[in-house]
């Protein structure tokens, strides 16, 4: 039995993956196997992950119809034989030292998290994507998980592997946004403890910010909210979560409402998402007012512009603006 089971799933990933993968295989912890799972890739993913499992025997690939994220994972966590489960994305890389520096940790935790950097487009380090709490108490980690006051990624993690087997939990392939999320709360409350290091073990690309941005579809806003339900139906009958609970509702929204209008989206694009939103989501005069008094005063103005007739016209004009700016800002880096 390998100590770590790293499970990677890939689709249309061969311009990053042989970074990815040679960034594990590095590791100066060596007692683990690497899952591949290729999702039913079109190019030569596939055929790139068959190399390295020739060359290295911890090397296992699953080659699988496209079905996307979550059923990959699934997949993987299947096939996985080790102590601790760890998630990697494919254009991602790792710190040679990641499972080395969590592996002090082992004996102790059920979760140990690390934080990470951002990759921009350009392949420079932007800088650590830090947390807004750093706890070590199961019910602070709880509490700040349900409201999306921590890095929700699971590659922000190393879990033990029995907390996912004994629990049987697996990831939601009904949802296609907010899964990690999801995911982490089921582990998370799980578990009897957790520790958040301050080292940095991760190297998340970001890509194109533009092209990423305008990846955002309405239809994945709304299943975050479908994770966000069902968590809060878990924890409703604890009373205790109750502020945790709207700050992960407000949390989410303003983040939603932040990506669909600084995604370079048309007037009528942004309309139409404001639309299909409003189907779901309910900004009340309660959830307005714990916004504006609990969590930013500034949000809670963005979020009633938003869901406004009148003032989502000035909000659009001055994201217009800003995009404009970046761009500028780009070219003239670029020159």
């Amino acid at each position: 039995m390998p100590k770590i089971s790293v499970i990677v799933p890939v689709y249309k990933a061969e311009k990053y993956i042989r970074r990815c993968v040679d960034s594990i295989l590095a590791q100066t912890f060596t007692d683990f196997e690497l899952l591949l799972v290729d999702d039913g890739s079109p190019d030569n993913s596939g055929a790139i992950c068959e190399e390295y499992a020739a060359k290295d025997c911890r090397v296992k690939v699953f080659h699988k119809k496209n079905g996307g994220v979550s059923s990959a994972r699934n997949l993987g966590l299947e096939n996985a034989s080790g102590e601790w489960f760890y998630f990697a994305d494919a254009d991602d890389f790792l710190e040679l030292d990641l499972f080395e520096t969590c592996r002090k940790y082992f004996e102790e935790f059920d979760i140990i998290r690390f934080r990470s950097y951002s990759i921009n487009y350009k392949d420079r380090k932007s800088g650590i994507i830090s947390d807004r709490v750093s706890c070590c108490e199961i019910s602070d980690f709880q509490k700040h998980t349900v409201a999306r006051n921590l890095i929700i990624p699971v590659w922000s993690a190393m879990i033990k592997s029995d907390i996912i087997i004994k629990n049987n939990i697996s990831f939601s392939i009904n949802i296609r946004n907010g899964e990690d999320w999801l995911f982490f709360f089921h582990c998370i409350m799980a578990a009897n403890n957790a520790i958040q290091l301050q080292y940095v073990g991760y190297n998340y690309r970001i890509g194109d910010v533009d092209a990423c941005s305008t990846n955002l579809s309405v239809e994945k806003i709304i299943e975050s909210f479908r994770a966000c339900e069902y968590i809060e139906d878990t924890v409703r009958e604890n009373k205790s979560f109750d502020n945790f609970v709207k700050l992960g509702f407000v949390n989410l929204l303003n983040y939603s409402v932040l990506r669909v209008m600084d995604s370079g989206k048309t007037v009528r694009e942004i309309f139409h998402c404001r639309t299909e939103l409003s189907k779901t989501i309910h900004f009340t005069g309660i959830e307005a007012k714990f916004c504006f008094k609990y969590y930013s005063k500034l949000a809670a103005i963005r979020i009633y512009s938003f869901f406004s007739d009148v003032f989502i016209y000035p909000e659009i004009l001055i994201y217009k603006i800003k995009n404009l700016l970046r761009i500028l800002k780009r070219t003239l880096s670029n020159a």
